[in-house]
């Protein structure tokens, strides 16, 4: 503490030496491709539909008074001292330390709920291209797409032209009992029947870990000439099926005029409570709209992940460069954050009626598995289409996870390297000994979420995850604003209004997320859908699912500040011992009791 008060009291900070730069502009650029997460196909469409104009207003509020702030400051922060995350906050705040180990903690997490995910679009992409036959799908396109199959028999199946009105589509039952095989309790540990067709999901889901292995492991430089192919090639992907759709549907304007009004021109909501659509509550979508726009477009944008310091870093240092490249990354996170909520209303409009869509957007993780399918069995368009969807979607949730393995492992060997001799000689080595340990812990705990009780615990991670993210935002907001205090500038007025709008939008990412922990202190509301209705799945285990969501929501930041506190207790021993080495705070044999 008193260390972290000494360095406050100093006006500026001195220069690092420049390191050798891994980046190019453009790759910087193609970064925020890193950005479409799952958050921009699921949560930002979510927050669009329920909160209508107030959403809309809060995507510009944010992108004016929170994103390009603290974005700008992360950026330029790492691209001037070439250092991550932890190196900077031990350099000019070590009481901020633990704060970014919490983002590296919460960053496992993320990985860990989204990977199964991707091993979700692996198996749909074979699910794709499956023959319909005389065993399954009969009468259909795609083998998600019959009511007739024996994994529908479990829910009160509608036929096509009852579905949009009255659901359960025969997607929904495809997904929940026959891709996940769910059941009823969350203690479940049984695997899926995989050496059969139903419950395919553990080859995927090794194939899946492999690929992420192998985008990671060679490091920053490495993932930097991936970005070249893979940006453009998921923005094709996910291009082409909306294309397919637009130019196979009948013109129906006066939907898409409904679709568009709920999504984007509505202040004010009556939403229908249950699924035949006669009970009605009524929403309050400010509060909604423009909180939770906040709070999701941050956690796409991966503001406060702790990686865009380390973006910085691998660029060469201008200030020019910073200057001229801020711009293009604003602007393009804002079109490709937009870009699957957009396309959405077109498909939407063509396969779904206004009222029953709410059912399917609010289904959170499963959206991409139970709308998206409907559309594509509705005019039974072909098995390419869906295979070019899925694998974009694969290929934007692939290089959003990879940015956050890449960061992370770089900014832990960033730090080591600065004060121990031997991982300065041997950088690669430690990176990918990081890499790859942390690639198999989180295989390892992420099999609980492809099991039979999968389904509860992703929904436990969606729900829960990020609750406690006002801890972690208050210390490294706190850090950010010290660093940048003392960064060395031309004119002192840029420098003050630069940490006046970084203050406001700090604070006002406090706001967001202060509502998003206050929202989670009851369980999720029973949405009136089909699937949430008289099988008790809204509380498979009781009080337990809230223990645990709590339990995940506040692991990484306490986590986080208690192994922060405790190295930099250790390290700050080592310099009253006078074993610093090369002024660094930890010592290669403190680092080595460590």
């Amino acid at each position: 503490v008193f260390q972290s008060l000494a360095m406050l009291m100093e006006n500026e900070s001195d220069e690092f030496v420049d390191a050798p730069a891994k980046w190019t502009v453009v790759q910087l650029i193609l970064a925020v491709f890193c950005t479409m997460s799952l958050t921009s196909f699921v949560k930002i469409q979510e927050c669009f539909y329920f909160g209508s104009g107030w959403a809309l207003t809060g995507f510009i509020l944010f992108i004016l008074l929170i994103g390009w702030p603290i974005l700008y400051v992360q950026i330029r922060l790492g691209n001037q001292y070439q250092r991550g995350i932890l190196a900077l906050f031990e350099k000019f705040f070590p009481l901020s330390f633990g704060f970014g180990i919490a983002m590296i903690i919460r960053n496992i997490f993320s990985i860990i709920y989204v990977s199964s995910i991707m091993t979700h679009c692996l198996s749909y992409i074979f699910f794709s291209v499956y023959p319909c036959d005389s065993r399954h799908c009969v009468g259909a396109t795609f083998m998600w797409g019959s009511c007739h199959d024996a994994w529908n028999r479990k829910i009160e199946c509608r036929e096509m032209l009852q579905r949009t009105q009255q659901g359960p589509t025969a997607e929904e039952g495809f997904y929940l009992y026959f891709n996940m095989d769910v059941s009823d309790d969350i203690s479940d540990h049984w695997f899926p029947r995989w050496f059969q067709l139903d419950g395919l999901n553990i080859v995927p889901h090794l194939l899946n870990w492999t690929v992420i292995l192998l985008t990671v492991l060679w490091g920053p430089r490495a993932f930097g000439w991936l970005l070249y192919g893979l940006a453009p090639l998921s923005l094709g992907l996910l291009l082409l099926p909306f294309g397919f759709v637009a130019t196979s549907g009948p013109a129906y304007t006066e939907e898409m005029g409904k679709i568009w009004q709920r999504f984007y021109q509505n202040f004010a909501a009556t939403i229908p409570l249950d699924k035949l659509n006669w009970d009605q509550y009524r929403f309050e979508p400010l509060l909604w709209g423009l909180l939770s726009t906040c709070v999701h477009l941050a956690s796409s944008l991966h503001l406060w992940h702790g990686v865009w310091p380390s973006v910085g870093s691998w660029v060469r240092r201008g200030r020019k460069t910073m200057h001229l490249t801020f711009l293009p990354i604003v602007l393009l996170f804002g079109l490709l954050v937009n870009l699957p909520a957009l396309l959405a209303v077109v498909c939407y409009a063509w396969a779904y009626e206004k009222e029953y869509l709410r059912c399917h957007v609010a289904h959170s993780f499963a959206l991409p598995f139970t709308l998206i399918p409907h559309v594509l069995s509705k005019f039974s368009i072909h098995p390419a289409v869906s295979v070019c969807y899925y694998a974009g979607l694969y290929i934007c949730l692939l290089l959003s996870q990879a940015l956050l393995i890449v960061a992370s492992a770089d900014s832990i060997t960033d730090w080591l390297r600065r004060r121990h001799r031997t991982v300065e000689e041997r950088q690669t080595r430690v990176y990918r000994l990081i890499a790859g340990l942390a690639c198999a812990a989180m295989l390892a705990l992420s099999f609980p979420c492809i099991l039979r009780s999968g389904y509860w615990w992703l929904r436990l991670y969606d729900w829960y995850m990020d609750r406690f993210m006002l801890v972690t935002i208050a210390g490294a907001g706190t850090g950010f604003f010290i660093a940048y205090y003392r960064v060395r500038t031309r004119s002192l007025v840029a420098r003050l209004l630069y940490l006046i709008a970084l203050g406001l939008a700090c604070a006002l990412s406090l706001a967001g997320y202060g509502w998003f922990a206050a929202a989670s202190t009851s369980e999720p509301a029973n949405s009136g859908c089909h699937y949430e209705l008289g099988n008790g799945r809204q509380q498979p285990i009781g009080a337990g699912f809230r223990v645990i969501g709590w339990l995940i929501a506040a692991a990484p930041p306490a986590l986080g500040i208690g192994v922060g506190l405790l190295v930099m207790t250790v390290c700050a021993r080592a310099d009253d011992d006078g074993e610093a080495n090369d002024g660094g705070c930890c010592s290669a044999d403190a680092c080595r009791r460590l």
